[in-house]
């Protein structure tokens, strides 16, 4: 082996950023290497999201996502108050279409009052002064900690906050494969006392060289946004509908830019994939073909959605 290090984290994520900064928090003296396949850190799934920073009221109180995204929503604010990194504080509305989507309304507010997080039910008129541009049917919940940032730029500052603590990262260094004596990578090999896997999309087949995982498998979909030029600086809130139950996902919404741009999305398109991120790029033949192995499997599998 060419290097030893105590940890060393796959994938130059946010989660691996994060983890890395914490060990380092945790014990100065640890030496952690993070390792990024990419020319540089949150080329992929966090670097590529909408920005919202979420509330937290989505999601039963017992569960594990209502906890992270409640607090994962304040500690994000003191880090960006700490690196003076801007957040929009847009807020947001629920919006329901008919009558019969006001118990989802009631049911959203509920929970974010069992999370711990600040919510109301608003009526059309409180609405109209919230955002103009939203209707709704009766009535509207309004969750004003939802906020909106720039992904990549606090994605620098998590790589840099790593480094400053006494971290090292090695770009262009993807992993290849694993055995009892180490790590083997793009750009050599190295041992480690300890493995963490944060390598997103790619984590299951990492986890599979360490015996983990063997009967899960990632499968991608592809969510778009497109721009809508004529709502620019005319919508100050996300606004978003009432979810569906039946489905993991939170439906077509309107989304804020820290410049006033508004999204209109996403879709959730199944793809073939796991880095194709337009509908005719990215394709790589091998995992088309596991892809289309695993989707019957899929279809006969138990449906879970956010709700839980």
């Amino acid at each position: 082996m060419s290097d030893s290090w105590d940890f060393v984290i796959v994938g130059g994520g946010v989660i691996g950023a994060c983890i890395g900064t914490e060990l380092l928090r945790r014990n100065s003296r640890f030496r952690v290497l993070l390792l990024e396949k990419e020319k540089g850190a949150g080329w992929h799934a966090s670097g590529r999201n909408s920005g919202v920073l979420h509330s937290g009221f989505y999601y039963s109180s017992d569960s594990l996502k209502a906890k992270l995204t409640r607090d994962g929503n304040r500690a994000l604010r003191a880090f960006a108050l700490r690196h003076e990194l801007e957040i929009r504080e847009t807020g947001k509305v629920v919006v329901a279409q008919s009558e019969k989507e006001i118990p989802l309304i009631e049911e959203l507010y509920n929970r974010g009052q069992a999370n711990g997080v600040d919510v109301s039910i608003v009526s059309q008129s409180e609405l109209s002064k919230l955002e103009p541009m939203a209707h709704t049917h009766s009535v509207a919940l309004w969750s004003p900690t939802t906020a909106v940032a720039e992904p990549s730029v606090f994605m620098s500052a998590f790589i840099s906050e790593f480094v400053q603590l006494g971290g090292s990262v090695e770009f262009n260094s993807e992993f290849v494969s694993a055995d009892k004596s180490g790590i083997r990578t793009s750009r050599g090999s190295f041992s480690a006392g300890h493995v963490v896997n944060a390598a997103g999309l790619y984590a299951d087949k990492i986890a599979r060289e360490f015996g983990f995982a063997m009967n899960h498998r990632i499968l991608p979909f592809l969510g778009l946004y497109w721009y809508a030029p004529g709502l620019k600086g005319k919508v100050k809130r996300h606004i978003y509908p009432t979810p569906d139950p039946r489905n993991p996902f939170l439906g077509v919404h309107l989304t804020c830019s820290l410049d006033g741009s508004v999204k209109v999305g996403p879709t959730a398109i199944p793809v073939l994939s796991r880095e194709q991120y337009s509908l005719f790029s990215g394709l790589r033949v091998a995992e088309v073909i596991e892809i289309l192995g695993t989707l019957p499997m899929l279809a006969t599998s138990r449906h879970h959605n956010f709700w839980s």
